[in-house]
């Protein structure tokens, strides 16, 4: 996931090349998963970009990307498409007829062989033992761990973080979190994210020291 120096220099170098009279457009996925050297790089490129060349820079957490960077960009957000979009863009682009898929993350989430269905539930429980008063049954630690002990790992997290993520918000509409909770929680999982995918952290040491961190937090 993260985007090696080598490629942005290499983006650098086919930027500059010379065109008659056409434009380029350069994107960079997971924007926000770079390493220090990366970043500078790219930073390059934007304090002096080449004409008619944009650059398009993809995340799905603005909070990682750092300052001087958001600071050189224009920022756009968009909202997540609803099931019946959802099921149109998996049937003209997939050619995905099944309609048990509410999102596309769920879609790809069965490619990488993770039961929707299941994962949610465990993530659910997951956030309600962060809310129990006492914490005592931690066998949701162990399942999830198991479930994701067969599969991509490094992903199979990220997917994990965000679906926390998804839950989190579900439960402030709820009233079962405070809008300060909701920010502390939502930063602690940001900084375990950015950690999991440039630090090349244990994916199963982050599901674990999260729920204690996110845990101290709700004191």
């Amino acid at each position: 996931d993260n985007i090696p120096i080598n490629q942005i220099r290499r983006a650098s170098y086919w930027s500059h090349l010379s065109t008659t009279g056409s434009n380029k457009v350069l994107i960079l996925e997971n924007a926000d998963r770079m390493h220090e050297s990366s970043r500078n790089s790219l930073l390059k490129i934007l304090e002096e970009p080449p004409e008619d060349v944009f650059l398009i820079l993809l995340t799905g957490n603005k909070g990682a990307m750092i300052s001087t960077i958001l600071s050189r960009v224009r920022s756009y957000s968009f909202v997540e498409r609803s099931i019946r979009e959802t099921r149109e863009v998996l049937r003209r682009i997939f050619q995905e007829e099944d309609e048990k898929y509410s999102t596309i993350r769920n879609y790809f989430s069965y490619w990488q062989e993770l039961n929707p269905e299941i994962f949610t539930k465990l993530v659910r429980k997951y956030v309600d033992l962060l809310l129990a008063d006492k914490k005592e049954d931690l066998d949701v630690l162990t399942e999830m761990k198991t479930l994701l002990s067969t599969k991509e790992k490094r992903s199979s997290v990220s997917f994990f973080l965000e679906e926390l993520v998804n839950i989190f918000y579900e439960r402030y509409k709820s009233g079962q979190l405070s809008p300060s909770r909701l920010q502390r929680w939502l930063s602690l999982t940001q900084n375990k994210h950015t950690a999991l995918n440039r630090l090349n952290l244990n994916p199963n040491l982050v599901i674990e020291s999260l729920f204690y961190s996110l845990s101290e937090c709700a004191q």
